[in-house]
């Protein structure tokens, strides 16, 4: 497997989908599991990830083993694991011509093995899951570190931009300005939770974008019905609307969890319906702020 550098392949690596994989395993099986970290080259988003790894198949499994070598080899099994596998091969039958005293040195491997444990047994106890996927937020901070390392500057460069923008434009342009990018934010927001549960994100974004649009389309039309009086305040209404929406939408979500993590008909379901009905309170707001928009410049 790829290293979790996005949400859909850090499903794999989730407490959700080692029970699945256990579930389907035979008695005693064995599940064998690598990042591709090398000891030789252990950083310390490395460790942070390879323990979040190990906590994570401690769940689900009885028996965790590491294995340093080339790569970091997680395996993982309800019945009992061992390093010291010549003597089982030798009792097994199994001839091979690599693998033997010469080439496998338990004694080595035992002491690596203990050096990474203690570093491992040192770190937070921290569980991979689908809506907490601490090994992707890791190897991602990571990657930035290395690659942005004036990210900080840059967003403040934009967020100062933003405030400028705000503060030199009329209260209604103000408004439509935060209301939409509330709202591309939170569209950005239901994508990527969408690829948490459906994982090839790109065959759902047109869908997405099409019930977004569909909302939005809807939303002007029912500004049209609210009446020919307009008001100020019934626009600063439909703003906070908006935030109060997505306050609820979080809300719920956050009690939804334990569901949402075991039924993807559902999440498939209520984050486009979240999405449709944010669409439809910005294209209310947005309509009826350009109706406003001569009145009140």
């Amino acid at each position: 497997l790829p290293e979790p550098l996005s949400l859909l392949n850090n499903r794999y690596y989730t407490n959700t989908f080692m029970n699945e994989i256990d579930r389907k395993l035979d008695h005693n099986g064995v599940l064998c599991v690598s990042l591709g970290f090398s000891q030789q080259y252990f950083n310390e988003s490395s460790l942070k990830t390879s323990a979040a790894l190990y906590n994570t198949l401690k769940e689900v499994f009885a028996e965790v083993l590491i294995i340093p070598g080339e790569k970091l080899w997680f395996l993982a099994s309800q019945g009992p694991l061992t390093i010291d596998i010549l003597p089982l091969m030798e009792k097994s039958g199994i001839e091979s011509m690599y693998v033997s005293e010469y080439y496998y040195d338990t004694g080595l491997i035992g002491f690596n093995q203990e050096a990474i444990m203690n570093d491992i047994l040192n770190q937070e106890t921290v569980v991979n899951t689908m809506f907490k996927p601490v090994m992707f937020l890791e190897r991602i901070s990571f990657w930035q570190s290395r690659f942005l390392s004036t990210k900080n500057a840059w967003m403040l460069i934009v967020i100062s931009v933003l405030l400028l923008f705000a503060l030199f434009r009329g209260r209604i342009q103000t408004g439509l300005f935060i209301a939409g990018f509330t709202t591309s934010v939170f569209e950005i927001m239901i994508l990527m939770s969408l690829q948490i549960f459906y994982g090839y994100m790109y065959q759902m974004t047109g869908i997405v974008i099409g019930i977004f649009m569909a909302g939005a389309a809807f939303g002007v039309r029912f500004s049209g019905l609210i009446g020919s009086r307009r008001s100020l305040t019934m626009l600063f209404s439909l703003n906070h609307g908006v935030f109060a929406f997505i306050v609820l939408f979080f809300m719920i979500i956050l009690q939804m969890l334990n569901y949402l993590e075991y039924s993807r008909l559902l999440a498939m379901i209520l984050f486009p319906l979240f999405g449709f009905l944010i669409a439809f309170f910005t294209g209310t707001h947005y309509s009826y702020a350009l109706s406003l928009g001569k009145q009140f410049p």
